[in-house]
Order: C-alpha cells, then sequence, then structure tokens
C-alpha cells in the first residue's frame, strides 16, 4: 500500500465529478449516465431518506415560471425520486455545501439545486457509472453542523475509486473568503 498526502488549490470548477467523459463544460447531458445519490446515515448505511434536507436546500428560480414554494417542492420530488425523468449529472462540492447538477430526459432541461448545512450537517453517497462499463466509483460526503453561518463547516469527501482510496478536506484560505483548497490523503493498491 502506498500513502501519498498534499495539499492543493482549486480553481475554476473546484472538486466536481462528472458522469461523463467530456470536460464539464463540454457535457453533452443527453450522453451523461445517471448518478445515484443517497443519504448517508450511522454506520455509513446508505439509504433512500432525503425528507430532513428539505430546509438546506437552495435553487435558483424565475418567479415567471413559480413560485419558490412550487420550485422546493420540484426539488423535494426530485430528492424523493417521485420525479424519474430528472437525473443527476454531475456534483460540485465545496465547504458547506454540495451542488447537484440535474438533466431532465424527456424535455432536455437542465437545472441544479444546493444542499448547505446546518446545524446538524449531513452525510451523502453519490454513486457515479463509467462510461467504460469499468465499477462504479464511490463519493462519500459528509458536511458537519455548524452554529452560525458565519462559521466554516468540516467539509470532507472519501473517494472509493478502484483500488485507491482518497480522503479530501476543504477549506477556505482566508476565513469567510472564496478561495478554497484541500488536503488529500491517498491510499492507494487496497
Amino acid at each position: 500500500m502506498r500513502v501519498l498526502e498534499y495539499r492543493l488549490d482549486l480553481v475554476g470548477q473546484g472538486y466536481t465529478v462528472v458522469s461523463g467523459d467530456k470536460r464539464y463544460e463540454d457535457i453533452l447531458t443527453r450522453k451523461c449516465l445517471p448518478i445515484r445519490m443517497y443519504r448517508l446515515i450511522e454506520y455509513n448505511k446508505p439509504v433512500d431518506q432525503f425528507e430532513d434536507l428539505f430546509e438546506n436546500l437552495r435553487f435558483s428560480y424565475d418567479l415567471d415560471k413559480g413560485t419558490e414554494e412550487e420550485f422546493r417542492e420540484k426539488y423535494a420530488n426530485i430528492l424523493l425520486g417521485k420525479s424519474p425523468e430528472w437525473i443527476i449529472i454531475a456534483f460540485q462540492v465545496t465547504v458547506g455545501e454540495v451542488y447537484v447538477d440535474l438533466y431532465n430526459t424527456k424535455t432536455e432541461e437542465t437545472s441544479y439545486f444546493s444542499l448547505k448545512t446546518d446545524k446538524h450537517g449531513f452525510g451523502l453517497r453519490f454513486e457515479v457509472p463509467r462510461a467504460d462499463d469499468g465499477p462504479v466509483a464511490v463519493y462519500d460526503v459528509r458536511i458537519y453542523g455548524v452554529k452560525s453561518e458565519a462559521e466554516d463547516a468540516r467539509t470532507t469527501v472519501t473517494e472509493y475509486i478502484n483500488h485507491v482510496r482518497r480522503e479530501i478536506e476543504f477549506f477556505h484560505k482566508t476565513p469567510g473568503g472564496e478561495e478554497t483548497y484541500i488536503a488529500v490523503t491517498e491510499y492507494a493498491d487496497l
């Protein structure tokens, strides 16, 4: 087994995972495979239980297309699997928040929402299929609770890809700043 520790500044799209074989800016949403998202509860058990995260939802909406409540219900239904035409095609992790990119397989519309930490925090598992039919990559995202909006939430991702496990922690370079970096510990040949 090999262990490697390093630090890396994030720029551009930062830490983004796409279920296609293209760069994020070039993704053809029709060719993206659906990413499975689960909620992580005690002992890393993945479940389809998202109701307690509805208050953590953040999204943009157009008043010409509906009210905030209607949009909240739309994204809640997507989280609950009640809108199977919507698939997850990418996700991005930053300090205290996860952004989820969506694609509607019927209308070819795209959308996104984010889940932001609160005082409780949350854990998510993303299972990302590979375009070459290789083994599914697993990403466990944990965002720990905060007591105030000004506090940075401890944010970690554990990647399980092939025979490598990466433990990644996210930080702001300066308190309240936009620039971020990650500290990574990588274990290979497990």
